[in-house]
């Protein structure tokens, strides 16, 4: 059986600016990106801005083997979470930037 999935809703970048480190995320993406890798086909629906992460979140979602084709693009800026990882292991969220996704 061909299973199929969509990874639909929530999506941002967690940057990690104190160590230099972007991962796509938001609740609609991280368990896409498991089945991704369990070589379940998944397609991103969701949107990103037409920013250096929303280009960095697209080229993310393609590398993992998501459809993103119907991950809209629009302007304004990707929605950001500003992290930073301390004594190597806690994360701690620093801001919410809710760019696009405010209206989504």
């Amino acid at each position: 059986m061909d299973i199929k999935a969509c990874a639909a809703g929530f999506c941002c970048a967690d940057v990690y600016q104190n160590i230099g480190v972007f991962y796509p995320t938001g609740n609609g993406i991280d368990w896409g990106i498991h089945l991704a890798r369990m070589g379940i086909s998944v397609s991103a629906v969701s949107v990103v801005g037409k920013d250096e992460y929303g280009d960095k979140m697209r080229e993310a979602l393609a590398a993992e083997g998501f459809d993103i084709s119907h991950l809209r693009v629009e302007d304004g800026d990707t929605s950001v979470m500003l992290m930073a990882l301390k004594d190597g292991v806690d994360r701690v969220h620093l801001e919410a930037i809710d760019g696009v996704m405010e209206t989504y």
